[in-house]
């Protein structure tokens, strides 16, 4: 007797360990047809939802109650904060575009590059499924932050243009009496190149505009726009301000603070934009020198 228990002891101390093989234990009975059986499923499986909600008392419903509640209000005030952003970025975005441009595409951040060879990038939740592609603006408002790089069916990478890799073609121009920025008067205005710094706080950045004319009279407080004649940017996207100027042997190297800060934003705005084709490039060219354009 005492042998048997020595071997039933582990078992018995361990109930589960005798559960397991009678759940999975199978009888055949071949004389009266393929009858198969179960044996001894699970005893707390049958009822544990009804045992669960009797044992609970009702301060324990009522925290439970709470609980859901709290997280429904959370997951409330977390939509609200995105259609109140939307908002706010597409009345700014239109403000300054009207109907000059296609609709954009709201979109949210769903992550932020962290490390040093992605912290001027962004992943959001709209792709290709969504009318988004490679190439198009990614834009605060109308404040320029980045291009889409790649995209996915439900997502896109963004590359920011404080990215070493960036350049955008800029022009520096004067705000309106009313401290605007003007899309239409880019035209007249002075030109320069903005190039990724590879800042380590791009979510804030001081930006480098160079190849200014040395002549160009720039001045503190002068808004820098997109002017991109090879039609990667819409003219006229919201860049930021010149924060001081320096005269360096052949041009002018502007500093630049970015009117837009990534880190204070959850929603972005995807703005579709075709590049023109070479046709219209080379007259769009024509015209700004006063030339007359070939035709075939």
């Amino acid at each position: 007797m005492r042998r048997h228990l020595s071997i039933l002891g582990p078992l018995l101390k361990h109930p589960l360990l005798l559960a397991i093989p009678l759940y999975v234990l199978f009888l055949s009975i071949e004389s009266i047809g393929s009858v198969r059986l179960w044996i001894m499923e699970p005893l707390a499986l049958a009822n544990s939802g009804a045992e669960e909600n009797d044992d609970l008392s009702d301060i324990e419903r009522a925290e439970r109650a709470l609980q859901a509640k709290t997280q429904q209000a959370a997951a409330l005030a977390q939509e609200n904060e995105f259609l109140r952003q939307t908002l706010s970025q597409l009345t700014s975005y239109t403000t300054a575009f009207g109907g000059q441009t296609a609709k954009p595409i709201p979109a949210q951040i769903i992550l932020r590059g962290d490390s040093s060879n992605s912290r001027h990038s962004l992943l959001i939740n709209r792709g290709s499924g969504h009318g988004v592609h490679e190439g198009y603006p990614v834009t605060i408002g109308n404040a320029l932050v980045g291009r889409i790089k790649v995209c996915t069916a439900h997502t896109s990478l963004v590359v920011l243009i404080t990215d070493p890799s960036s350049t955008v073609p800029v022009c520096v121009i004067p705000a309106t009496p009313q401290g605007q920025v003007r899309a239409d008067g880019t035209d007249r205005a002075t030109r320069g190149l903005l190039r990724g710094n590879a800042s380590a706080t791009p979510r804030m950045p001081r930006l480098s505009v160079e190849d200014v004319a040395l002549d160009a009279g720039i001045q503190e407080g002068m808004f820098v726009v997109t002017n991109d004649g090879a039609g990667q940017f819409p003219s006229g996207l919201l860049v930021g301000t010149v924060s001081e100027a320096k005269n360096r042997q052949s041009f002018v190297e502007l500093e630049v603070q970015a009117a837009a800060d990534v880190s204070l934003a959850d929603i972005v705005l995807v703005v579709p934009h075709q590049r023109p084709t070479l046709d219209a490039l080379a007259r769009t060219l024509a015209g700004e020198h006063n030339l007359d354009v070939i035709k075939k």
